[in-house]
């Protein structure tokens, strides 16, 4: 995987949610944060996640 490439970090994001894997799901959004700084969508989903 492409660390930096927004489309597989979105993916991997994805496959997690839907695996019900929440940890991994965190991580690859907070890697996604970090892509696309300021993204409220995503931000939301942090939160989300971290509950």
């Amino acid at each position: 995987m492409h660390p930096n490439d927004r489309e597989s970090v979105s993916a991997a994001l994805a496959l997690s949610r839907e695996k019900g894997d929440p940890a991994s799901a965190l991580g690859y959004a907070e890697q996604l944060s970090r892509l696309m700084p300021g993204n409220r969508e995503i931000e939301d989903l942090i939160k989300q996640l971290k509950q």
